[in-house]
């Protein structure tokens, strides 16, 4: 731990505002909230050397050899963690408004909307301070303190509810509609040399100068090094990355798809008084991702290609400056998007039936 380091702390700022409008059952309902880092949380690798070399595209360190970026081989480049503070500091903005709409002709609900970004130097993602260190997808090397879009920042969301209640009867639909989350392109495995598979995805000036090796598999030959640099050309001009040509692509730069979802919910009162006044029965039904249900192809997640992001491109053979590359595969053809649907019943619809005795 840094002999100054100083335990995190945010400067938090709020401001909310609700107004009854007039002649009207409407409330109109805002709140604004800022976050900035006062103190920030850094690991920092302190074996870790500045690199004396760059890779031939995209202004990349490059690391030849172990001895490149360790000061001292006996503890590992990767190893001597420093807990400190960051002056680069982080923050975040979020800004909702909306209406609530109160009993009006059995009609109840609400609308919002929420506006957010969030910037950090490090999202610190890991249950120890070396992976917390070396969890961070960079351009360079862990120790570069950059501050980049948050994982967790989703620009937009949308929120509603309304409910009818006539007699015994009550329903009500819920919407929720946002991105899914933000991602990264990165790649499969160390490409700079410096021990640590976290280096962000690098879209060349000219895909056609890019190497590739063969797929095999059990000698044969699924892909040929010039089907894979056709399908990445053919990637990134699907996916909108031709602007990004001789550049690292920014971390937590890119948004899954934006999601709608509805759920519905019916609850119907049947008996009362049975016992004794005021204790009723009540029949309710609930319909997870109603959408769903009525098409199947509504409201299913989408899940990034890989496990942290999208992991497109993988180095084959020995780390070089001008590395060899892979493909990611898809199936049984080569990756075309970021991102694939979700190919379980974890998020398809559900139904629950209950029943509720109050007294």
């Amino acid at each position: 731990v840094d002999q100054d380091f100083k335990m995190p702390s945010v400067w938090r700022s709020s401001l909310g505002i609700d107004y009854k409008i007039p002649n009207t059952p409407l409330t109109f309902t805002s709140d604004f909230l800022y976050t900035k880092d006062v103190n920030a949380v850094f690991q920092f690798g302190a074996n870790r050397k500045v690199a004396t070399e760059k890779m031939l595209e995209g202004d990349r360190d490059y690391y030849a050899n172990a001895a490149a970026y360790t000061y001292n081989n006996a503890i590992g480049a990767n190893s001597a963690t420093v807990l400190t503070n960051t002056d680069v500091k982080g923050y975040s903005v979020s800004a909702t408004a909306g209406f609530n709409l109160s009993n009006w002709h059995g009609f109840s609900g609400s609308a919002f909307y929420t506006f957010s970004e969030a910037k950090e130097v490090t999202a610190n993602a890991g249950s120890s301070a070396s992976s917390a260190w070396s969890g961070s997808l960079t351009t360079n090397s862990p120790n570069e303190q950059i501050r980049t879009l948050s994982n967790f920042s989703v620009p937009h969301r949308v929120v509603a509810n309304l409910s009818y209640n006539f007699k015994n009867t009550s329903i009500g639909v819920y919407y929720s509609g946002a991105s899914q989350g933000r991602f990264s392109y990165y790649y499969g495995n160390d490409v700079n040399g410096d021990g640590i598979s976290n280096d962000l995805m690098l879209i060349p000036g000219d895909v056609s100068t890019m190497k590739f090796a063969n797929i095999v598999s059990g000698g044969n030959v699924l892909f040929t090094a010039d089907q894979q640099r056709d399908a990445f050309a053919q990637f990134i001009k699907d996916n909108g990355l031709e602007k990004y040509a001789g550049r690292v692509l920014p971390r937590n730069g890119f948004l899954l798809p934006w999601l709608n979802r509805f759920d519905l919910r019916i609850s119907q009162a049947l008996f009362k008084d049975m016992v004794q006044g005021g204790d009723k029965i009540a029949l309710s039904l609930d319909i997870i991702n109603f959408g769903n249900m009525l098409n199947s192809d509504w409201g299913i997640q989408d899940y990034t290609v890989s496990s942290y992001g999208a992991a497109v491109l993988s180095r084959s053979g020995s780390v070089s400056k001008d590395p060899t590359y892979t493909m990611l595969r898809e199936g049984t053809g080569l990756a075309t998007k970021p991102y694939r649907a979700a190919s379980t019943t974890s998020t398809t619809w559900s139904a629950m039936l209950g029943i509720k005795y109050s007294f």
